[in-house]
């Protein structure tokens, strides 16, 4: 069993679609399912971190939205490409607990991402700086 539970899963999910709908050229979401987004300010937070993740995920979700109709290696450009490029090459260093698990949340939900070393990486630096709080 995944340790993200199916409604916290859900929500993230929701979150990521609703934020995917505030993006230039992926409009995909009702007025009410994008109120989601104003529900969970620790999606974007304020921490560097959290913020490029919840971007990649906003950008995956638009990607998967138009998918079957465009381009895939031009989609892949427009959309999460750019944002996995910084998370993989230079992901900032989360400057909050928040970050930090948001760095976590990512590597234990898609272990295969290949960005997933750098990213534990930068959480590390983070907490062995002392910042744990």
């Amino acid at each position: 069993m995944s340790p993200v539970s199916q409604p916290r899963r859900s929500f993230l999910a929701n979150a990521s679609v609703a934020v995917a709908a505030s993006l230039p050229g992926c409009s995909l979401m009702s007025p009410a399912a994008a109120s989601i987004i104003k529900a969970a300010p620790y999606v974007t937070g304020g921490d560097p971190l959290a913020e490029l993740i919840a971007e990649y995920r906003a950008q995956v979700a638009c990607f998967n939205a138009r998918a079957k109709d465009e381009d895939w290696d031009t989609l892949l450009a427009a959309t999460y490409g750019p944002p996995l490029e910084r998370l993989w090459h230079n992901p900032p260093e989360p400057t909050t607990a928040a970050g930090v698990a948001a760095g976590i949340r990512l590597a234990m939900a898609e272990p295969e991402l290949y960005a997933v070393p750098q990213i534990l990486a930068a959480c590390l630096r983070h907490l062995e700086r002392g910042n744990a709080s």
